[in-house]
């Protein structure tokens, strides 16, 4: 069984990871899986040659599996060539556009890297995927997806707290932060709406998983099938304590700090974007709203405003003769 845990960035996805770290019948794979988002589809549809195909891949396996067994301590960096020489000589032979057999490709690798066999379960974690669900449920036969969902205004609370440390490192502005996260929390949500009644989808809330973490894993134990026990509701990471997936401050254990605290990190103009934006959303998924509709849109026309002018105008009198 593939169990694939998903839901937007910031909402909960890696503490429900490292809740299943220590289960005796799931394999875990210790980081990002990352390919389905940092490979597919830009890199498959942009990039011809495949000797940049396999570099693109090397490179987000160095950074992410890779790096986790020398961090760990588990091998060495001249264990890690052998291994990715391997890895190299086998996506050669592979379908370098096939999300399957980058999949095996990788989670061999990993075997490799454990050297050991794996469980008949395997979990893993990337963000913004049951918009692939039925993409996904054709690949992987035995597949079962975990959607955790978030109040989008605490979800946006905690990516802005990483604007400065991580976000505008990276190049991503505030402006299209902000607007990436209303796009892909609307996508998110819609998509997990689509699919909740599917009987390999279930859907958790980020609010529930804190607040009644072993009543929340209990469901989970149900539909995946698995023998619950008190090691569900203590967070680990590659076996070791967890200390969150935080931008400020380091905790251990399952921390309900975040939950319903938007109010005092984000500005009233911002819930109000978020509110006017998913408005249906947060009905749905039963977030209370606070705003006045006339003042929301105000804002959100604000808002409207900035994006067009920054990054879609198209001026239709550019090439118009005087």
């Amino acid at each position: 069984m593939l169990i694939f845990i998903t839901g937007h960035r910031k909402s909960g996805t890696t503490l429900l990871h490292s809740l299943f770290d220590n289960h005796p019948d799931i394999d875990v794979y210790p980081t990002d899986f990352t390919f389905f988002y940092s490979y597919f589809p830009y890199y498959t549809k942009n990039l011809k040659n495949k000797k940049k195909l396999i570099e693109r891949i090397m490179l987000i396996t160095n950074n992410t599996i890779n790096r986790y067994f020398i961090k760990k301590k588990i091998l060495t960096r001249k264990e890690i060539l052998f291994f990715n020489k391997k890895l190299s000589k086998k996506l050669e032979k592979i379908n370098l556009r096939s999300k399957k057999s980058i999949f095996k490709v990788i989670i061999n690798h990993w075997i490799n890297l454990k050297g050991k066999r794996i469980k008949k379960k395997i979990l893993i974690k990337e963000t913004s995927q049951s918009i692939y669900f039925d993409e996904y449920k054709k690949i992987f036969p035995n597949l079962k997806m975990i959607n955790i969902v978030r109040d989008p205004r605490d979800n946006f609370a905690s990516i802005k707290s990483g604007q400065k440390k991580y976000y505008s490192k990276i190049g991503l502005s505030y402006l299209q932060n902000f607007a990436n996260v209303l796009f892909r929390s609307r996508q998110d949500l819609l998509s997990c709406f689509y699919n909740k009644k599917n009987k390999r989808f279930k859907f958790i809330t980020y609010e529930n998983l804190v607040k009644n973490p072993k009543k929340t894993m209990k469901r989970l134990c149900l539909f995946l099938k698995i023998k619950y026990s008190d090691i569900l509701i203590n967070p680990t990471f590659g076996g070791n304590k967890f200390y969150g997936n935080n931008f400020n401050k380091e905790f251990i254990g399952i921390s309900k700090k975040n939950a319903n605290n938007w109010r005092k990190r984000i500005t009233s103009e911002e819930s109000n974007i978020i509110e006017f934006y998913l408005s249906d959303m947060l009905k749905i998924y039963k977030y209370k709203t606070f705003s006045n509709k006339i003042k929301i849109k105000k804002d959100f026309s604000k808002f409207n405003d900035l994006i067009n002018s920054k990054y879609f105008f198209v001026d239709s009198f550019k090439n118009v003769k005087k």
